[in-house]
């Protein structure tokens, strides 16, 4: 009997220990997967929120001038017209 033990207490640690690293492996790639699932929303949402401070930013200036030309514009046209209309 004490032969038959030694020679598959091995064998029988070597199924233990491969048992436990099947189970242990996918339960570290869960960890990590969850991890990742977890902080994507956050992530993304404060990327969205750095990219819409960014394009707002470069708007403003744009929108000012915009409506600066649109203003210096429309005078100038107001002038002319009523320019036009004074020489009739």
């Amino acid at each position: 009997m004490q032969i038959f033990l030694e020679d598959t207490q091995p064998k029988i640690s070597e199924m233990v220990a491969d048992a436990s690293h099947v189970v242990y492996w996918p339960a570290r790639r869960r960890k990590k997967v969850d991890r990742v699932f977890t902080k994507l929303p956050t992530g993304c949402a404060g990327q969205l929120v750095r990219a819409d401070h960014i394009l707002t930013g470069a708007w403003k200036p744009w929108e000012d001038a915009g409506s600066k030309f649109s203003h210096s514009v429309g005078v100038q046209c107001t002038k002319c017209l009523l320019w036009c209309r004074g020489l009739k």
